[in-house]
């Protein structure tokens, strides 16, 4: 993943960052409602967490071996909730259309390669690996 691309992606939201967090939870809750039940009613600790570790991921993007433990640390905690590959898959169409169109004109085809590369080859076997699927 390019740190500098998408990190700057994100650091462009500055303030907005809690309102594109939003926007993907609606629109991940609107694909697939049956994950709605695995979060809490009341989301604002929620997406505060999310920015939290989308600034962590794209911050270290570069670095596997630091964003590893943080990444481990996330599947253990959601361990419990029975999620499978495929539950992170889902997320990740969600979360990368949902950037797409949150940026609209602004997005580039190399973020979208950024992202997917990211998800595939970093931040789902990690996940994978700390889920013990």
């Amino acid at each position: 993943m390019n740190e500098s691309a998408t990190k700057e992606l994100w650091d462009r939201l500055a303030s907005r960052q809690i309102d594109f967090i939003r926007f993907f939870y609606h629109r991940f809750f609107e694909h697939f409602p049956e994950y709605r039940r695995l979060f809490p009613k009341k989301m604002d600790a929620q997406m505060e967490k999310m920015v939290e570790m989308t600034s962590a991921v794209l911050r270290h993007s570069n670095n596997i071996p630091q964003i590893r433990p943080y990444l481990l640390q996330i599947s253990e905690t959601h361990r419990s909730f029975g999620i499978k590959r495929k539950d992170l898959v889902n997320f990740k169409a969600v979360f990368i259309g949902t950037a797409a169109k949150f940026f609209g004109d602004a997005w580039q085809k190399n973020y979208e390669d950024e992202f997917e590369n990211a998800f595939d080859n970093a931040i789902i076997p990690i996940l994978v690996e700390g889920l013990r699927l």
